[in-house]
């Protein structure tokens, strides 16, 4: 009698234990598919002016939970960001090169939010030019098609 007591107290931990896994939520099916909006940058003082510009944008699911890649229509440029509820954050993005002897590099961070088939992203950036940062801002606004 013992033992069985001592066998359903067992098999009665292992339920309780088992049972409370946590459920991981993929937040990334709300963003996949193709988005169409405007580009606004306004770097730094000294680093030229203010543009705004057209952009076509895929997004599709990572290989991460809750990640998703944004890849600009005709780009071979992509960046990964991490979704979470109706948001989602940037890894930080960073690019270099040379142009006649002379290193240019971009660090770009941000977040996006989606109101229905809106996505408003903004950020910050730092382009950097033989050495000298010039920080400034970046924001879009896309529809889904």
């Amino acid at each position: 009698m013992k033992n069985f007591k001592l066998i359903i107290g067992v098999i009665i931990c292992i339920s309780l234990i088992t049972s409370c896994k946590k459920t991981v939520t993929d937040d990334t099916a709300k963003f996949i598919g193709t988005w169409a909006g405007t580009f606004n940058m306004n770097p730094g003082a000294g680093s030229g002016s203010p543009s705004s510009n057209s952009i076509n944008i895929a997004i599709t699911k990572g290989t991460a939970v809750n990640q998703i890649i944004l890849t600009q229509t005709g780009s071979t440029v992509s960046r990964t960001a991490n979704a979470n509820g109706n948001g989602y954050t940037y890894v930080e993005f960073n690019s270099t090169s040379t142009t006649q002897g002379i290193t240019i590099s971009m660090k770009m961070n941000g977040s996006g939010s989606l109101s229905g088939t809106t996505i408003t992203e903004s950020g910050t950036e730092v382009i950097t030019v033989a050495g000298v940062d010039y920080p400034g801002t970046w924001s879009s606004t896309m529809t889904k098609q």
